[in-house]
């Protein structure tokens, strides 16, 4: 094959996609495929176009194809398992950060995602377990602890809440963290984690809480 053909069909094939003709994107990014079977970035740049055109199905095969030529390829099995959780399919996503899991079984990452599909489908004990897993993989993880104070005060627990929140401002002080001193001794947190890559703002405020001490 000619890889210098493939190069300048995948070229065109992002001009058109900046361009909003989708479907002549497809072709080009399809033919460079049939030129270079493996290149895996005109199969990341298909799956990205397809996904655009709301062809989940095909994006799908390519990353079966993706997976066929790296089976060990972290960010296939990431991106496959959001796009799956975005349509709902929960099972196939958590089946295949399970297959993640089994190719790095110390992601944190991973481990944290798992447990995100979990809170997905109101498993919430699988999820605790999931993220209590990143902190064993990475302490300083801080995410998994957000996920985890979330939980520990929707059950109640006020002082487990406190305590991973105190540990992710001890991990990284400059983050934008609000609190106020007040007669109650509720915890109230605000921040949703539902990014493989750690992104846990919901409303532009990582973490909103109150509590009767400002020694936190």
């Amino acid at each position: 094959y000619d890889k210098q053909s493939a190069y300048l069909h995948l070229q065109l094939a992002q001009m058109y996609a900046l361009s909003g003709d989708l479907k002549s994107a497809a072709a080009w990014a399809e033919k460079a495929v049939v030129i270079d079977p493996a290149d895996s970035d005109a199969h990341y740049m298909l799956i990205r176009i397809y996904i655009a055109q709301n062809r989940s199905e095909d994006a799908i095969r390519q990353y079966e194809t993706l997976f066929s030529l790296d089976p060990d390829d972290e960010e296939a099995y990431f991106t496959l398992a959001m796009l799956l959780q975005q349509q709902k399919r929960h099972v196939e996503a958590i089946a295949t950060i399970k297959t993640l899991l089994k190719v790095n079984p110390r992601s944190p990452s991973a481990w944290f995602f798992l447990g995100n599909l979990y809170m997905d489908t109101a498993k919430t004990g699988k999820a605790r377990t999931c993220y209590l897993k990143a902190l064993d993989m990475d302490p300083a993880f801080e995410p998994a602890l957000i996920n985890l104070a979330l939980q520990y005060d929707a059950d109640g627990d006020i002082v487990k809440a406190i305590e991973a929140l105190q540990k992710v401002i001890e991990l990284n002080s400059e983050k934008t963290t609000s609190y106020n001193d007040t007669d109650t001794s509720t915890v109230r947190i605000t921040a949703t984690v539902k990014d493989a890559n750690g992104a846990y703002v919901a409303d532009g405020t990582p973490v909103t809480f109150t509590t009767t001490s400002g020694s936190l």
